[in-house]
């Protein structure tokens, strides 16, 4: 807390706001400076999606932005149960590789699924639970056939 000596009037802003520039400067404190007062309402999202920009912008970093609609048939669990578990005007972010994305959530709600694309849903998984236990014999009757053929690094061990 860096108390100035002087009175806390709107002739003064000009002075407190140098002031507290000069203290970071001197200080090195932070990448960045935000002055505010008690009449002012900060939207930290705002603030925080600005400075992520000015980043971005100057590792020149390519980036987007744009609405999405997270459907829970087709996202990983595990998002799904971070995103629901969040209360709505939440900012979350989630990466995968290098993807990293920021949202908020501005709604949450149900829509049921029915006709074709319930159908196309539910064969997707079918099919994508049958191709994945066919793989997972597959690599089993390879690993049984191969035997001590193969070799498991330091620190590695076969499946169980």
């Amino acid at each position: 807390l860096v108390v100035l000596p002087m009175l806390d009037t709107y002739g003064n802003l000009t002075t407190k706001t140098l002031a507290m520039a000069t203290y970071v400067a001197a200080c090195g404190a932070g990448e960045f400076m935000v002055k505010t007062d008690d009449d002012v309402f900060v939207f930290s999202w705002r603030l925080q999606r600005r400075l992520a920009k000015v980043k971005l912008d100057a590792a020149k970093l390519s980036y987007q932005r744009s609405v999405r609609v997270v459907d829970t048939a087709s996202a990983a669990p595990a998002v799904v149960q971070k995103l629901l578990s969040m209360p709505t005007s939440a900012v979350f972010e989630l990466s995968s590789g290098e993807i990293i994305a920021e949202g908020q959530i501005l709604q949450v709600r149900s829509a049921p699924l029915s006709g074709p694309l319930a159908r196309e849903i539910a064969g997707n998984f079918l099919k994508n639970q049958r191709t994945s236990a066919a793989v997972g014999a597959r690599l089993a009757q390879l690993r049984k056939e191969a035997g001590d053929k193969i070799k498991y690094g330091n620190g590695f061990s076969p499946p169980t």
